[in-house]
Parts: structure tokens; sequence; C-alpha cells
């Protein structure tokens, strides 16, 4: 069995599904024959919309290096048209100018955000999009929480 490695700042679960899918076709492999791992970066929180303004400087940063930014938000499913306003926002007034562009769908695709229940369903889409093996990416200091509260559901 091959064992490919796939990003977790690729966008949705379906796009996974989708690009492996493809990719093992195009090259003559049965896409069962992979075993999909992706990193899930986790924030595990009772209270999301605390942690939702951190986590869009944090996007902006990401989606303000070229080509990222590109490949996140294209194979994310959003409009990448917001790119160009982005940039030129964080690079003359700094990030927080440019948080505005950041939808709270934005910051929910590429994090496992929210309590336990959500963090657990967001792992289950990724297994049904063919994820076999999720790897969690909490904060250091969440590491524990996490494993407490997903280790032996996820």
């Amino acid at each position: 069995t091959a064992y490919e490695i796939m990003p977790s700042l690729v966008g949705s679960e379906m796009c996974i599904r989708d690009r492996i899918v493809a990719g093992a076709k195009e090259v003559g492999r049965d896409p069962a024959s992979i075993d999909i791992a992706c990193m899930l970066i986790v924030r595990l929180t009772d209270d999301p919309a605390r942690m939702m303004p951190s986590l869009k400087e944090r996007m902006v940063r990401l989606l303000a290096e070229r080509f990222v930014g590109e490949v996140l938000l294209e194979h994310g499913g959003f409009d990448p048209s917001i790119l160009l306003p982005l940039r030129a926002a964080a690079e003359s007034r700094g990030e927080q100018a440019a948080v505005h562009f950041i939808t709270d769908a934005i910051v929910e695709a590429f994090y496992l955000l929210g309590d336990a229940s959500v963090c657990r369903q967001r792992i289950v889409e990724y297994r049904e999009a063919g994820v076999d093996n999720p790897l969690l990416l909490p904060r250091l200091e969440d590491y524990e929480n996490v494993v407490v509260s997903l280790g032996s559901r996820a």
C-alpha cells in the first residue's frame, strides 16, 4: 500500500477526495490503494468567536504569501480575487487592516474550530472524504486537552 501525505491547508474535505482520486488515476494508480494522512489544525474551544480574530490574522499572514494564498483559496473553493486587495492592505497598513477580507467560513475551512463535538464531526467529514489518518495538530498548550477530548474518538 502506498502512503501519501496530504497537507491540511488544501481547503475543504471534498477537495481532498477530488485531488487524490484525480491524481491517482492520472498516474495509473488505484485511488483505493493510497492511504491518505491529513494534518488538521485543531483549536478546541467552547468559545470559537473569541478565537476568531486571531485566526483571521493568521489567515491574513498565510494568504499574503504569494502562491500560498492562491493555492489555499483556489483549492479551498474560495474566491481568490480577495488576494490583491488583502495583500495591498496588509502591506500598506498591517495585517489588522486586511482582516475584514477573511470570512468566518474561510477560517472554519482551514481549522477544526469549536468544542469537542464540533471537532469530532469535522474529523468524521475528513474521514468520509477519504482521509484514512487524520493527524491532529493542536497548540502546544492545548495538547493534553485535545488528546483527552478527541484522542479515543478521532
